[in-house]
């Protein structure tokens, strides 16, 4: 959860000044997993990925998808500092198959459309993938580009801003509010 709000996109060195709550004790798998967070450019559209979502799903948890840093040289704590590139640090994008397996979906409710732009957008990665063997050839702007298509193709209420300490009245359900404003969360 976010302590403070934060204005989107972030430069390197205001990574080093952002907070978010992490407890100081053993919690209990897995009730205490809100949601997994996978990496846009290192699992979409992948077999990996599709076994994460199915993982998942399974165990009643949200997928979020995340851009990540998207920067062209891997970066670390120590060196993001320096990066001048902004980061627009705040979009997620909820997986519709995790979300149709949880129990938010009875507070959260989409329609085939968003599964269906959703779905499509996973092919077209794939496909994107199937032709750059490795990876080899697709840079930051490339993926950049492919997550704004997705993000584009894909409905309001997929659209996830993380949660912040006055985004929901249920802090310990609640992942984060939809582009609408509308909380998600799980039903109790």
């Amino acid at each position: 959860m976010l302590l403070h709000p934060w204005a989107s996109p972030l430069k390197g060195d205001e990574l080093y000044r952002y907070w978010e709550a992490m407890p100081l004790t053993s919690m209990p798998y897995p009730t205490a997993i809100s949601f997994v967070i996978g990496s846009f450019p290192s699992l979409f559209g992948t077999a990996t990925g599709a076994r994460l979502r199915e993982w998942c799903a399974s165990q009643g948890w949200l997928l979020v998808w995340s851009l990540g840093l998207n920067t062209q040289d891997p970066q670390n704590f120590w060196s993001i500092g320096a990066e001048t590139t902004p980061f627009p640090s705040n979009r997620r994008l909820l997986d519709p198959m995790t979300l149709a397996a949880s129990t938010a979906s009875a507070n959260h409710s989409f329609g085939p459309t968003s599964w269906s732009a959703f779905d499509d957008s996973w092919k077209q990665v794939n496909r994107t993938r199937t032709l750059h063997p490795f990876g080899r050839g697709l840079t930051n702007r490339s993926w950049l580009s492919l997550w704004e298509e997705t993000s584009t193709n894909a409905t309001a209420v997929l659209q996830l801003f993380p949660r912040r300490a006055v985004s929901c009245a249920d802090l310990e359900r609640c992942v984060g509010t939809d582009m609408e404003g509308h909380c998600v969360c799980y039903s109790a």
